[in-house]
């Protein structure tokens, strides 16, 4: 959908027109991102007016005649067939342990991401070519990881004093508690910044294992360090998350991913690759309580 480029994005409008059909929203992000950056940055090519009229007819043509390739894709089929995989699952397995991303899954935390990378670069710690989280990564054990991750934790620790109680969070969670053993968070803030946010969210005694940057960056190895820690079987374990690398993390272990996320793009792109998911993880929940207590 699309492709960061610095501060700017790449939207391809045309190429995604089969969205239309099959989710709108999706679509009209990526209009709405076409026009805030300008059609440059956009696969309409205005300066070949024949061209893009052949390509806007051949594909709303191939789309309305059910012959797009995109729309091979049985979108709520997937949806409906990845949320019997989930039920069958919860019922037929004792789930032991259920992990959970922090930023975008349990919470949302308010970090002017793009005011933290200019402030990086500024002070040449971080090339404008690398993410904030590669640079930590390629600098662990180095002095200047200590630069970087001083003032990425500054931002993080004023994120949390925007961090509220959740209390419909805290019941969910302790309703699950009397069924599930162990509850587990994995993220790349510090394990002390994640341990403030969930005591400001009125959690925190609720999770057995926190494991922070320091510990493990890769989201692979942190999953890895909850299954060493808690002597856990990844078959019986839940991991919750908001992006793909989480995803992809937990099927490497044989855990069972569950997406969570309001993105409409990211949740399609969930649905097409038959991963259950859910817009918040409240709904996700709810949904692990009922089918839990269906079975008992």
């Amino acid at each position: 959908l699309v492709r960061m480029r610095r501060k700017r994005c790449f939207a391809w409008m045309l190429s995604g027109l089969y969205y239309l059909k099959q989710n709108p929203k999706v679509w009209f992000k990526m209009l709405k991102e076409g026009l805030s950056t300008g059609f440059l940055q956009t696969d309409v090519h205005l300066n070949d007016p024949p061209e893009l009229l052949y390509l806007i007819l051949t594909t709303f043509i191939s789309i309305l005649t059910g012959k797009h390739p995109a729309l091979k894709t049985n979108v709520r089929g997937n949806y409906r067939s990845s949320l019997i995989y989930l039920r069958k699952t919860l019922q037929e397995k004792n789930i032991e342990c259920i992990v959970f991303d922090l930023d975008g899954t349990l919470t949302k935390l308010k970090i002017p991401w793009g005011e933290v990378k200019n402030k990086l670069i500024s002070k040449k710690l971080i090339k404008p070519w690398n993410s904030i989280m590669v640079s930590l990564y390629k600098s662990k054990g180095k002095n200047i990881y200590y630069e970087i991750n001083r003032i990425v934790k500054t931002y993080e620790e004023k994120s949390v004093e925007k961090i509220r109680s959740d209390h419909e969070l805290s019941i969910l969670l302790k309703e699950l508690s009397k069924i599930v053993k162990y509850f587990a968070v994995v993220s790349k803030q510090e394990k002390q910044t994640l341990e403030n946010i969930l005591s400001k969210m009125g959690i925190l005694d609720i999770f057995s294992v926190i494991i922070g940057r320091e510990t493990e960056m890769l989201r692979l190895q942190q999953l890895k360090e909850v299954i060493k820690r808690l002597k856990i079987s990844p078959e019986k374990t839940l991991m919750l998350g908001d992006t793909i690398v989480d995803i992809s993390s937990a099927v490497k272990l044989n855990m069972i991913p569950v997406g969570i996320t309001g993105n409409p793009y990211r949740f399609q792109q969930f649905v097409e690759y038959g991963i259950p998911c859910f817009k918040n993880v409240k709904e996700a929940l709810k949904y692990i309580i009922l089918q839990k207590r269906y079975c008992s």
